[in-house]
């Protein structure tokens, strides 16, 4: 009788994201990524922002692939898997090109969020993660940022001062909707915050998943910006939280109970010029009155990608 001939069995296919949370900052992508990771149909990447494709938004080559991979080798058969990286939106086509020629049947969600109230949010986050000086105020971010150059912007190392362009959403949308055309979702943070439960369920309808895990869903601040009383003690807990975040994104339990460890410790009232920021308001209000109206018509045109809606005020003012 002859031997039975054994097969070498073949290596597994290499796993890759089928969604993509593209952006954006401050707009409530690390909620939807918590959210969606809880799924039991969706395997979430070790660490919440991969960056894989972003480096190609300031000119710089891409990394190996495999290291990509290596972010979802704990996929279990899991039909949907994601990663979030809201960075990705302001890459315009340079990203949006690399991601298909990686991903070619990747969906995207993009969260927008009122640009004047994502200025200030990102502004007393950035500040917080001491990429700021500790002793500026936000009508002095505004300035700086007016006087920041589109060039010097391209600058990664620029990104703390990003935080005025970064809401001007109407000047980085058409590559997105014209490469990806309904496999994009645009949806609201302000919908995700009203209703969280409707937002995940719209989102799990886009994303091909069951809506049932999300009809007790309540929005949680996620990825909250929050004060600090030892700079030094900060320092040290920011770049601890870098090294270990891939460990403790599969652990949410443990990575509560450290966070609120250390805000015990170390966590302080934020001082916020409640008068001040609603005077920056109406001033950041008229900086961003065209890019918001550009928007929505483009929003509204035939052939746009899947939005959301009802639209936000925002996008219906004026």
């Amino acid at each position: 009788m002859t031997p039975a001939m054994h097969m070498p069995k073949a290596a597994p296919s290499p796993t890759l994201p089928n969604l993509i949370i593209a952006g954006v900052n401050k707009g409530g992508t690390t909620a939807v990524f918590r959210y969606l990771a809880q799924h039991p149909d969706v395997c979430a990447s070790a660490v919440k922002e991969t960056c894989h494709f972003l480096p190609p938004r300031y000119g710089k080559p891409m990394a190996p692939l495999s290291s990509y991979e290596a972010q979802f080798s704990h996929h279990a058969g899991e039909p949907l898997v994601i990663e979030s990286t809201p960075g990705y939106f302001y890459g315009r086509a340079a990203v949006a090109d690399e991601i298909l020629r990686c991903l070619p049947d990747a969906r995207l969600v993009l969260i927008l969020r009122d640009p004047v109230e994502r200025f200030l949010s990102f502004f007393h986050f950035t500040r917080s993660n001491q990429a700021l000086p500790a002793d500026l105020d936000a009508e002095a971010y505004l300035r700086q940022c007016q006087n920041t150059s589109p060039k010097a912007l391209r600058d990664q190392e620029m990104n703390p001062w990003f935080g005025l362009e970064g809401g001007y959403y109407a000047r980085y949308l058409d590559p997105w909707i014209e490469r990806f055309g309904d496999r994009l979702f645009i949806t609201f943070f302000e919908a995700l915050k009203a209703d969280p439960q409707g937002y995940m369920r719209d989102l799990a309808q886009f994303s091909g998943i069951s809506p049932s895990p999300f009809e007790q869903v309540e929005f949680t601040h996620e990825n909250k910006t929050r004060a600090y009383g030892n700079a030094r003690l900060h320092g040290l807990a920011l770049a601890a939280y870098r090294r270990l975040s891939p460990m403790l994104n599969r652990k949410p339990r443990i990575k509560s109970l450290a966070a609120g460890a250390y805000r015990r410790v170390n966590e302080v009232p934020m001082e916020r010029d409640r008068v001040a920021e609603d005077r920056l308001r109406a001033d950041l209000q008229e900086l961003y009155a065209n890019s918001n109206r550009a928007l929505a018509g483009r929003l509204a045109a035939p052939g746009a990608a899947r939005v959301q809606s009802p639209l936000p005020a925002w996008l219906c003012e004026g």
